[in-house]
């Protein structure tokens, strides 16, 4: 029978491996132009690389896999803390995330399996699929706030990543704001929004290999 121990452990290495995976779709498949270069750059894009996409909605069924283990492994390291709610957050969090995640890749996918498409049908697809991953930050956001405002209190994971999560927090919301732009780096497909992609690899990693470690609550008794 499994040990509260193994089970995060699964939830460590689940962490690492989001990461992992994460960071390797996001170097092996190239991201969508940005929607101010209209619905040609879309097509070719689409067209160029359909293989491509394809693999990318594979890789994200296995993300949000070990995303909800590791999800449900924080979700028991901040209760143990006595934070019920905030790891309930974190976990309720991690739902939408997973959610939107599957029914963004679900538009590429279904642009990609199509060899004749609508312009119109695309650039619908192709605009969903950015916005989507502008409000993913808001949810992030809640996410890792939750994490370090109940690690923050119970002292559930060291003092440096309660501020570094902090700082990702801000990040996200910075992020977030494209929803409002459609040029420049702050686009829903910009440049911030790549960096949003490896600051969540990193972040997630480093937290799951956290889950490893005795929190200073158990430390100090």
């Amino acid at each position: 029978m499994p040990t509260p121990r193994r089970g995060l452990t699964i939830a460590a290495a689940s962490g690492v491996a989001f990461g992992v995976v994460l960071a390797a779709r996001t170097i092996i498949i190239p991201s969508p132009p940005p929607l101010s270069e209209g619905e040609e750059a879309l097509a070719a894009y689409f067209a160029d690389n359909r293989t491509l996409v394809l693999a990318a909605g594979y890789l994200t069924g296995f993300i949000v896999a070990f995303g909800t283990w590791f999800a449900a492994g924080l979700r028991r390291r901040l209760r143990s803390g006595g934070d019920g709610l905030a790891g309930d957050v974190a976990f309720g969090s991690w739902v939408v995330i997973g959610a939107i995640a599957l029914v963004r890749f679900a538009f590429g996918s279904t642009v990609a399996f199509i060899p004749e498409y609508d312009l119109g049908v695309l650039t619908f697809a192709g605009t969903a699929n950015a916005i989507m991953l502008s409000f993913l930050w808001f949810a992030y956001a809640l996410l890792v706030f939750a994490t370090a405002y109940a690690a923050w209190h119970s002292k559930v994971f060291p003092l440096w990543h309660t501020f570094a999560s902090s700082l990702v927090v801000i990040f996200y919301l910075v992020a977030a704001s494209g929803v409002m732009v459609r040029t420049g780096s702050l686009a829903p497909n910009g440049s911030v929004a790549t960096a949003g992609i490896w600051v969540t690899a990193a972040w997630t990693g480093i937290t799951g290999l956290l889950l490893l470690t005795r929190p200073r609550i158990d430390l100090d008794e």
